[in-house]
């Protein structure tokens, strides 16, 4: 009994009669990191789990074209290395724009630079001025000296980002030493794809504490009162910058041209000084997972299954069978112990 509870620790057992193919366009329906976490389950799982053949599933379609456009070469030698190497930032488009992977979902994500944005007067130098920083992976960025004016602009084209994916637009910024109004008025921020336009208004700086006037912090209170009840909020990144959602937008099926992003104040005409633009970053946010309901990607795990198990020729109640019990197959919502359970009861029905 010790020695064949042995065999299934070790992926013995039912789990050598499922191919590693199988395995592996089943484990490509779920996630990368699922997919990591079912490598622990047994050594059955394990080959599979690092294959090619898996890994260039979780790559994007058009990755061939992002490495070429990469402004150094991505050594790799696997699809999962590969894979690993693009979860870190890497420069495309002579350095004008950055792309990574999302690690756990395999969602592409772009930051574009201040260059390749539009800023009004940002080539006038008495109103921005285009400088290296140690922090930015850019070779420059945009430093406002002085305006009364402020618009920025920025796009990507949606067919660069990952279909059916909501994504949130930020801006990734510093304030430099005596900056001043960007608090007050607020910036409107707003983002357009389509038919779809959202319109926010945010604060890149906390309160100017300019009081002067007793009139100017009793004047606007209901649209003051409209900003503060947003949620976008200043974050520090781990890379020393700041971030601020100005909106987010559903990309589809990547046919709705750009989404267009702006970022402006011209209305109060106050004088502003001290914003430091690194860039605009597209980027996903966590997504809630639902315990409740099967998936799209079990389901269709489950097709790959039996289709897979249908040529070995089990019996059409074997494969009913299998059909039911393949719904626990989720490795995210469930341990690996019941993981490996499952997989046993999947690959014993292949047997009979």
């Amino acid at each position: 009994m010790g020695k064949e509870k042995r065999r299934e620790t070790e992926g013995g057992g039912e789990l050598t009669r499922l191919p590693e193919d199988c395995v592996a366009l089943v484990l490509s329906h779920t996630s990368p990191r699922d997919s990591c976490r079912s490598a622990l389950v047994s050594s059955a799982f394990l080959s599979a789990a690092n294959s090619d053949a898996l890994w260039e599933r979780f790559l994007p379609l058009d990755y061939a074209a992002i490495l070429s456009r990469a402004v150094r070469p991505v050594e790799y030698s696997s699809k999962k290395e590969l894979y690993i190497r693009l979860c870190d930032s890497i420069l495309l488009d002579d350095g004008k724009v950055s792309f990574r992977l999302e690690k756990s979902t395999g969602g592409k994500c772009y930051m574009v630079s201040a260059e390749s944005m539009t800023i009004i007067w940002g080539y006038e130098s008495r109103y921005w001025r285009w400088v290296p920083h140690p922090d930015s992976r850019f070779a420059k960025v945009a430093e406002l000296l002085s305006v009364c004016w402020l618009h920025i602009r920025g796009s990507m084209n949606c067919r660069s980002l990952s279909r059916r994916t909501r994504y949130v637009v930020c801006i990734v910024f510093k304030l430099a030493p005596g900056s001043h109004g960007l608090g007050d008025p607020p910036q409107k921020a707003s983002v357009k794809l389509g038919s779809y336009a959202s319109e926010i208004f945010i604060r890149l700086q906390p309160d100017d504490g300019d009081d002067d006037d007793e009139e100017s912090e009793e004047e606007d209170e209901e649209e003051k009162a409209a900003v503060e009840g947003e949620e976008t909020k200043r974050l520090l990144r781990e890379d020393g910058w700041m971030e601020m959602e100005l909106g987010d937008f559903y990309n589809e099926e990547g046919d709705d041209g750009n989404v267009e992003v702006n970022l402006r104040e011209t209305e109060g005409l106050n004088w502003k000084r001290g914003l430091i633009v690194q860039g605009l970053e597209n980027w996903l946010p966590a997504s809630p997972i639902s315990c409740n309901a099967i998936s799209e990607p079990e389901v269709d795990a489950c097709c790959v299954i039996i289709s897979k198990l249908n040529a070995w020729g089990p019996s059409s109640s074997s494969l009913l069978g299998l059909a039911k019990c393949s719904r626990a197959v989720n490795t995210s919502l469930i341990s690996g112990r019941m993981f490996a359970s499952s997989w046993r009861h999947i690959a014993a029905i292949a047997r009979a």
